[in-house]
């Protein structure tokens, strides 16, 4: 499977965000659930594009929330939800803030991430409320017939898609980010991810957003699973 993986990411070749606009035309998506938000770079990408469905967000980090709310003003169709972490239960966990941010994980980093970006390294910790999908969505939202789940949280994916058992099956799509090499310590790699994904009924469906370290070596991904019950 990893040789099979790795061919197809570099037969592609290509970002899966110039795709963006055509996908969720295509697939008539009307509820994007933006998992790690960050300041809100995926939503605002497709609402440019004239996206009419629902963006629902979620961000744990306290200065960047603040930004992610500021630039969610002026749309209509998109709501960003009190400052909080996804996971597999209610409870409160540590994040760490890193000097880039969009690599803040309740993980810690390895070498791996540093093969990336020699500076990388933790400035601050921060107290973060986590909720499960399964609860916010069984008192707050409902799920719609297109619901597109992506889930950018610096290896806390398998977390995510463990909290949210009792929605999984309504939703379409899932997008994720997945590591050839562990960037975080306790990170699941790309191999068993997509095992585990298949037992919850969902397949490969899109490929790219390649990141490469600083020797030219594929380091993670960005994949695109599809519900097989749909």
């Amino acid at each position: 499977m990893k040789k099979f993986v790795r061919k197809i990411i570099n037969l592609l070749g290509y970002e899966i965000k110039k795709k963006r606009k055509n996908f969720f035309l295509k697939n008539k998506i009307d509820l994007i659930i933006d998992v790690g938000a960050h300041r809100g770079e995926f939503a605002i990408d497709i609402l440019n594009e004239n996206f009419q469905g629902k963006i629902i967000s979620f961000e744990p980090q306290s200065q960047i929330y603040k930004a992610l709310l500021k630039n969610s003003i002026k749309f209509n169709n998109w709501h960003v939800h009190e400052r909080c972490g996804i996971g597999k239960t209610n409870k409160n966990l540590i994040l760490n803030i890193m000097n880039e941010t969009t690599c803040s994980s309740f993980f810690v980093p390895t070498k791996n991430l540093l093969s990336i970006d020699p500076n990388s390294k933790i400035i601050k910790k921060e107290k973060t409320k986590i909720f499960s999908l399964n609860n916010l969505f069984s008192k707050n939202y409902k799920i719609k017939k297109k619901t597109f789940l992506k889930i950018d949280t610096q290896g806390y994916d398998k977390f995510v898609i463990d909290g949210a058992s009792k929605i999984l099956k309504k939703i379409l799509y899932i997008q994720m980010e997945l590591a050839i090499e562990p960037l975080y310590k306790n990170e699941t790699k790309y191999e068993r991810m997509i095992q585990y994904m298949e037992k919850k009924g969902f397949i490969i469906w899109n490929l790219g957003g390649v990141i490469e370290n600083l020797e030219g070596k594929s380091m993670s991904f960005d994949i695109i699973f599809k519900n097989n019950n749909f």
